[in-house]
């Protein structure tokens, strides 16, 4: 009787171990969408990589974007659907690969994540401008859509694979979109921009330097409550801090956690992890999904 009871124990913690090892399929992304900003807010060119999954998706999601390795990577998080200063800047994991860096996050509260990188891939001769842009789909997606931010100024476009009306964006902005593709993970896409610009300003450097968020860019009373109650709360951190060190209690650091810049008010080139051009309510970034 021992030894059947036994082997019956046996078995189930058997089947029980083997369970967890039955990985669930990753969910699939309804769209990842893919946007060049050329000249937008440096001579250089802004990559967007944005993806939606299905509104029935469980949260969390897992999410897996694949970035070229000729790319710097700025901000990655979750969009709200509403202003930008609103969406949720995510801890992320990056994953070098032979020919692409493979960068990891995880969605909490949305069903739509981003990805932005500076990209230095335009090529100047004199006025003409040309940009060759190879994608190689990593990982599988219901379909990809692609779109160009116009640069200001910019004359004879020509974009292969071939473009459509030149749209105006719900938040400003206009943009060239393609028809969106089916591609299977492996198969490559090349996309070839080339245009006339007389102008080598960044479409976007007009922006006063100063400029807060809110309108007018005045900073609001609510403001400097935050600033105060950040103030009091450092010096209350610093008061513990000293109380656990003279009471011999450890001491712990959870490192910085993620957040958003509120100001465009360093070149982006200066602001390594913060998203650049963040100043106005109008932003265009996260504007891909209706």
């Amino acid at each position: 009787m021992n030894k059947k009871f036994l082997l019956i124990l046996i078995v189930m913690t058997a089947v029980l171990t083997a369970v967890p090892t039955v990985a669930l399929a990753a969910p699939v992304p309804e769209e990842l969408h893919l946007s060049l900003w050329p000249e937008y807010d440096t001579n250089q060119v802004l990559f967007l990589q944005g993806i939606r999954f299905p509104e029935n998706t469980p949260l969390p999601i897992e999410v897996k974007m694949a970035v070229p390795k000729d790319m710097k990577v700025l901000w990655v998080g979750e969009l709200l659907g509403g202003e930008a200063s609103d969406d949720i800047q995510a801890m992320h994991k990056t994953n070098p690969k032979d020919d692409y860096d493979e960068v990891v996050f995880t969605l909490t509260k949305s069903r739509i994540g981003q990805l932005e990188a500076q990209w230095v891939g335009l090529k100047f001769d004199g006025n003409a401008r040309e940009l060759n842009f190879e994608w190689i789909q990593r990982y599988e997606a219901q379909r990809v859509s692609f779109n160009l931010r116009v640069p200001t100024q910019m004359s004879d476009l020509k974009m292969s694979p071939p473009a459509s009306t030149p749209t105006e964006s719900t938040k400003g902005g206009e943009f060239i979109s393609v028809a969106p593709m089916i591609l299977a993970v492996g198969q490559k896409q090349n996309f070839e921009i080339k245009y006339q610009r007389s102008s080598n300003v960044p479409s976007v450097s007009e922006l006063p330097a100063q400029q807060q968020p809110g309108v007018s860019g005045k900073t609001s009373t609510t403001t400097s409550a935050a600033i105060a109650v950040i103030v009091f709360a450092a010096i209350a951190v610093a008061m513990l801090t000293v109380y656990k060190m003279h009471n011999g209690q450890p001491v712990t650091e959870d490192g910085p956690q993620p957040q958003r810049p509120s100001a465009r008010k360093k070149p982006a080139q200066d602001r390594e992890g913060e998203r650049p051009g963040e100043s106005t309510d109008d932003d265009e970034r996260g504007a891909f999904f209706d």
